[in-house]
């Protein structure tokens, strides 16, 4: 706590990067030490803050800047895990609005690891929330690792989303790795779309 703190004072301006994963490191310390209010109130935070920021160079559709969809993605796996009722189902739904757009054909490049926390949060939040069908969130799951998400935040890990699948759908992320092969990235943008599609 007191290391991000004094992050937090030196870097008061940064982008994804330095200030928000400043804050986002913060609220998951919070729901570490159980204050799950204070924890998802700084997420948030940490959405509207990046909602506000430029991303240089970018010129795509302006709801889909890269960290700002990176802020909602770790939002809505901390709700999922987390929080109580609704909480976090704003977000949600905002991100299923979104990921169309981000597999869509017309899209001039592909941010792999951002797309693929978005199918981490759209998996999980299917799982935990038993809001999608259980084989699509699960195969949502398996396309976010083989978009090579960003694993930063403790509840983002790939080993409590494997084990989360196990539970809740148990033998279907084996099924659908073997389905899946070797194959990432680029090689499985069609069956993103294909899964995501089907979910509209």
């Amino acid at each position: 706590a007191e290391i991000l703190a004094q992050l937090a004072d030196e870097q008061p301006h940064g982008g994804f990067g330095s200030r928000g994963a400043v804050h986002g490191a913060r609220a998951q310390l919070l729901l570490a030490q159980g204050r799950i209010g204070e924890g998802l109130a700084l997420f948030r935070e940490v959405v509207a803050t990046m909602g506000e920021m430029p991303f240089p160079g970018f010129t795509d559709d302006a709801d889909l800047v890269p960290w700002r969809v990176a802020a909602e993605a770790v939002t809505v796996v901390a709700c999922a895990r987390h929080g109580e009722g609704a909480e976090g189902s704003d977000l949600f739904e905002a991100l299923m609005v979104k990921a169309p757009r981000l597999v869509s054909e017309e899209r001039r490049a592909q941010d792999y690891p951002v797309t693929g926390m978005v199918l981490l949060a759209l998996g999980l939040w299917g799982l935990l929330r038993d809001a999608l069908p259980r084989e699509e969130s699960v195969r949502l799951v398996v396309l976010a690792d083989r978009f090579g998400y960003s694993r930063s935040f403790l509840d983002m890990r790939w080993e409590r989303a494997v084990a989360d699948a196990n539970r809740l759908a148990p033998g279907v992320l084996d099924r659908v790795c073997e389905e899946y092969g070797e194959r990432r990235g680029l090689a499985l943008l069609d069956e993103a779309r294909g899964v995501i599609a089907r979910l509209e």
